[in-house]
Formats: C-alpha cells, sequence, structure tokens
C-alpha cells in the first residue's frame, strides 16, 4: 500500500516482497526462556523490522524511518504520525498484536505491522494484513501497542516508516541480485547468542526437545503459526529463487515447504515423534540450502 500510494503500478506479490526481507529463508530457535522455547521458520539474527530496510533498500527505494525511546512520549509519537500521514499512508511497527482491539483473535505478545491511513482525534484507521481493511482502532490502544514494550527485538517505541520514494529503477534481476548478496552475507555470519541458534542447529534442537517425554508447551503449539507460516514462506521462497534463476536452491525450498506441510497432521495429534523425525529432515534440507547457496 505504501509503495502504491507512492506512484508504484508493478508492485511485487505480498509473497515476493516478504522474500525481500530475507525472512522466509531461514530457521530460528530461542531458548532464552529454557521453560518456553520458541522456534520460528525465519532467518536468523535477521529481525523483520531489519528486514523491512533490507527490502526496501534492494527495491530501489528508501523511507523516512522514525521512532523513539522505548520510553518515549506518546504525544510525541501521534503528532509525528499526523504529519507523516499527510504524504500517504504509513506503515508503523513493530506492534504488539496482543493491544490491537479490532482483532476478536489478538493476543498474546506477537509483533505484528500494520498501515496507518488516517487518524483523527480519538481513532486511527489502520489497514491490517492479518485480514481487516480499514480497521478503526482506538488511539489508546494503538499507542499500547506501538509501544511495543513486550516486543524483545523492538530497538525503541513507536517506529514508523513513511516518505517513500523511489532512488533508482532496477529491474526484477537486479532487485533479486541484491537480495540474494545480501542473504548470502548473513548466512555466512557466525551465531550471535548462546541461547539463540539459525539453520540446521535450531531445527535440530527442536527435534531433540520433541523427543523427550515432556516437550514444552510452546513447542506443542508448532500448529498453530509455526508450521503453515514456514510451509507458505518456503513456497514463496522456491518462487523467489526461481524468478533469480536458482533453480537447486529453489527445489530444495520446495522440499522444506512440503516437509512443514507434512508435519501439520502429526502435530495435531500429538505424535510429536514424527514431527521430530520431520524437523530432522527439514535440518538436513536446511543444511543443503545453505551449502548450495554459498557454494
Amino acid at each position: 500500500m505504501c509503495l502504491q500510494s507512492a506512484g508504484v503500478d508493478d508492485v511485487a506479490t505480498p509473497g515476493m516482497l516478504e522474500c525481500l526481507t530475507l525472512m522466509p529463508f531461514g530457521s530460528h530457535y530461542d531458548e532464552r526462556e529454557a521453560s518456553r522455547p520458541l522456534f520460528f521458520p525465519d532467518l536468523y539474527p535477521l529481525d523483520p523490522d531489519q528486514g523491512l530496510t533490507i527490502a526496501i533498500g534492494s527495491l530501489g527505494w528508501e523511507c523516512n524511518r522514525w521512532m523513539t525511546e522505548k520510553q518515549g512520549a506518546a504525544e510525541e509519537a501521534i503528532a509525528q504520525l499526523r504529519t507523516a500521514i499527510q504524504q500517504g499512508p504509513v506503515l508503523i511497527g513493530p506492534l504488539d498484536m496482543g493491544y490491537l482491539s479490532h482483532n476478536p483473535r489478538a493476543g498474546g505478545a506477537s509483533d505484528h505491522f500494520v498501515v496507518a491511513l488516517e487518524l483523527d482525534e480519538h481513532h486511527a484507521v489502520v489497514h491490517d494484513p492479518y485480514g481487516f481493511p480499514f480497521a478503526r482502532l482506538p488511539i489508546k490502544d494503538l499507542l499500547q501497542a506501538w509501544r511495543a514494550t513486550r516486543i524483545d527485538y523492538a530497538s525503541g517505541a513507536f517506529t514508523m516508516r513513511f516518505g517513500f520514494r523511489r532512488m533508482e529503477q532496477r529491474s526484477w534481476m537486479h532487485v533479486t541480485s541484491r537480495s540474494i548478496a545480501a542473504l548470502r552475507e548473513i548466512l555466512s555470519a557466525p551465531p550471535r547468542s548462546p541461547t539463540e541458534y539459525g539453520g540446521p542447529s535450531a531445527l535440530l534442537r527442536v527435534a531433540d526437545l520433541l523427543r523427550t517425554d515432556n516437550p514444552p508447551s510452546t513447542l506443542c503449539e508448532l500448529q498453530y503459526f509455526a508450521l503453515p507460516l514456514g510451509a507458505r514462506r518456503c513456497l514463496d521462497g522456491a518462487d523467489f529463487l526461481r524468478s533469480a534463476g536458482l533453480v537447486q536452491a529453489s527445489s530444495i525450498m520446495t522440499r522444506k515447504a512440503v516437509l512443514y506441510g507434512r508435519a501439520q497432521y502429526d502435530a495435531v495429534h500429538k505424535n510429536w515423534a514424527a514431527v521430530a523425525n520431520v524437523f530432522t529432515e527439514l535440518a538436513a534440507a536446511e543444511a543443503e540450502f545453505v551449502a548450495t547457496l554459498l557454494s
């Protein structure tokens, strides 16, 4: 929406845009809370906010990015949003999805992004990609979500992007080339945390935990989010890599999508040994993917 408002008439599909963030091309296991380990089908150590910056740059665009400290003043954020929205739609986030009161299924402390379209004295009108276009949201709820105090990777509060503008006209092959170069750089980097893991190691640690007598409850919820998201992202990633001419890497991503899908039924029916076996296969596929991309 932001790019179209800025005059782009050939915006890539949402799946391809997400691939430009590089998030679909990896795995992330987080055990900072030992009793509540988490698994995400995204590229560690990248976070979604960083991924957006990469995607916008790969497209040959730039925008203004504004934020405050974690304890920044809400009044300042609203004033800035009122000014920014006069130029067009504003991408705001990360947000804490648990406070987005227009969503009847919102809960917990999941990260999220929405596009702000209008703002009056009491409400914002937002486009929420979770499936709520033109949703009215009380400003007090928006501010609580937008402060993002429960979003670990948020480097500040009230982050927004606006003033989108093209800096260079690029062909899709040029865009994908820059994106793949950034992906290779991240995949070549060593791990940075003793409690977070990426790549095959992340998948193998999940497999090991699922083979225990009492798997953590947070991993017993894979079927609600991580498995279907992983399958969809891998399918999008396969299409993206094929469009970039990386046929072998694309084939591996398709295989990963099939594996995520295979685990869905067994996860719903708590056949954790079968799900663990799939994660072991996913780890092997991910190792092959990294080797292929870096060769």
